[in-house]
């Protein structure tokens, strides 16, 4: 897209030869003799850089300059004067100016032309910085994380209000379940979203190591230490860090990171100087650090510290009711990173993703996505022998839903009916029972048990 100039001056000579220049890059060029006639094109067109001399009738370029800063930020605006004093440029930066020329012109109207291109390219960088921020809003929003559960709902309800505050929060759930997405939805939702995201996984770095990787360390600090380093905390300055499996974290380093969290303030290895930073923390584990604090493993105060807002992430099988929304979810994305094109699923394919248990949660349910559609590239639809071994394996608890009916023309409804109602009453509707064994939490089997009419107090249809 061909960059629009728009050049501003009393003095016509001045605007002309400032404009030839400017069309010799085969710029678009707009000319307007004052300010006001000048606002009446920035009012039809887009302009992507101002050139606008100081003293003119009427207006002045001040009040130009900040005109346009206020109708389009990202319009660059650059200032000439023949009557240059250090407050008038001083305004000028201060009201937003690219930059400040005085007249006549150093190195003539060429001079300008270097100074535009610049203003062009700073221009570019600030969309470009801006798409990048919304892409990774996106992607990493409220919106990437896939549920219609009561359970995710009320997740999603506690991410949205914890995200436009800078309060401490702790994740668990078991791996595979997507801390890390539901940290990244914080941090791109957040007034930090245009700063770092640190991640941190303390279960990967050595207990040695992951002090000097959170804190830095000086040059000389120990052996090997040949140059000063920053830490993590010290490089997402103003942003959110996130410490992942902190469960792993040793009790010396638990201290620190103690002390951290009440001061902000950090002292590099080998260096006595204190450093604060303005970081937000957010921590995930799949370990159960309660039971740790309980063993003496993980510090009281440390827990208590991290967990101001804890959020459980839920296993897959605990919202199941998720599962054909997450395939479709999934599916489209990997259709189109894959370089594929989009097939169906086969009802028996979807039926064993229903099935199945899931014991690597989502990210096992998207491994195994990827892998039905890299093996299923000649097929019309993706099928049960596209999947898995694992899932094309007859567990034993799909296989008692199997034995609901022989007759082959049953719906999937009539079979979840017919197998959920033979496990209510073999463990003699005692509910929490019954959906340990079903692999469904309490709310969803009595919502199933509604959609079927069974009465929860085991008076209802009994197996036919």
């Amino acid at each position: 897209m061909v960059p629009i100039i728009l050049v501003v001056d009393d003095d016509r000579m001045m605007r002309d030869s400032v404009a030839k220049t400017m069309e010799r890059k085969a710029y678009t060029v707009l000319q307007a003799p004052d300010a006001a006639t000048a606002l009446g094109i920035l009012a039809e067109r887009e302009v992507d850089v101002v050139i606008s001399d100081i003293r003119m009738p009427g207006l002045s370029g001040h009040d130009l300059l900040r005109e346009v800063k206020r109708r389009n930020p990202e319009t660059e605006v650059v200032l000439l004067t023949a009557f240059a004093t250090v407050e008038s440029a001083l305004q000028a930066m201060k009201d937003g100016a690219f930059d400040y020329i005085t007249k006549p012109i150093p190195g003539g109207p060429d001079a300008v032309e270097i100074v535009v291109s610049k203003a062009l390219e700073r221009k570019d960088l600030r969309q470009a910085n801006r798409r990048l921020s919304e892409e990774l809003s996106e992607k990493y929003g409220f919106e990437s994380i896939v549920g219609k559960s009561p359970i995710m709902q009320r997740i999603f309800h506690i991410l949205q209000e914890v995200a436009g505050t800078d309060v401490t929060v702790l994740i668990t759930g078991e791996s595979g379940t997507g801390k890390e997405l539901a940290a990244r939805a914080v941090h791109f939702r957040s007034l930090r979203k245009d700063m770092p995201f640190v991640v941190v996984d303390c279960g990967s770095i050595p207990g040695t190591l992951l002090e000097s990787e959170l804190f830095g360390f000086e040059r000389g600090a120990f052996t090997g230490a040949v140059r000063s380093h920053r830490g993590k905390f010290e490089s997402a300055d103003g942003g959110t860090v996130f410490l992942d499996e902190i469960g792993n974290m040793d009790a010396t380093l638990q201290a620190k990171l103690l002390r951290f969290l009440q001061e902000r303030t950090f002292s590099r290895l080998g260096d006595e100087k204190e450093t604060h930073v303005d970081v937000r923390v957010i921590a995930a584990t799949n370990l159960e650090l309660s039971a740790m604090v309980k063993e003496g493993k993980f510090r009281e105060d440390l827990f208590f510290r991290l967990s101001v807002v804890p959020i459980r992430m839920p296993a897959l099988r605990d919202r199941r009711d998720d599962i054909p929304i997450l395939v479709s979810n999934i599916a489209l994305r990997s259709f189109k990173e894959l370089n594929v094109q989009q097939k169906p699923f086969a009802d028996q394919a979807i039926r064993r993703f229903l099935e199945y248990s899931w014991p690597g949660n989502v990210r096992e349910l998207e491994n195994a996505i990827k892998y039905a559609i890299a093996l299923s590239q000649k097929a019309a639809e993706i099928d049960v022998s596209h999947l898995p071994l694992s899932l094309q394996e007859i567990h034993p608890a799909a296989s008692t839903a199997l034995t609901a009916g022989t007759d082959p023309h049953l719906s999937l409804d009539e079979i979840e009916k017919r197998h959920i109602l033979t496990v209510l009453n073999s463990e003699k509707w005692n509910i929490s029972r019954a959906a340990a064994v079903l692999g469904i939490n309490r709310t969803t089997l009595y919502k199933k048990m509604e959609k079927y009419g069974f009465d929860a107090g085991g008076a209802g249809e009994t197996p036919g």
